[in-house]
């Protein structure tokens, strides 16, 4: 599959799979305290994101518009 450089390759559905039952494993193996730590860390990051996008998307916006 080609992609270009500003846009990263698609995962199939096998691969984000086997990726989260890695990850299933990994925090199964944690403490209480570290998997909580590692969910709130994911959730800011996430939210961080979603922020970040939201900015981006009503700049665009807010340029089309002038």
């Amino acid at each position: 599959m080609r992609h270009s450089a500003s846009q990263p390759p698609v995962l199939s559905a096998a691969n984000i799979s086997a990726m989260l039952q890695l990850e299933n494993n990994s925090m199964a193996n944690r403490s209480d305290s570290d998997a909580i730590y590692d969910l709130v860390s994911l959730g800011t990051r996430y939210s961080s994101s979603i922020v970040a996008f939201s900015q981006r998307v009503q700049a665009k916006n807010h340029e089309s518009l002038t």
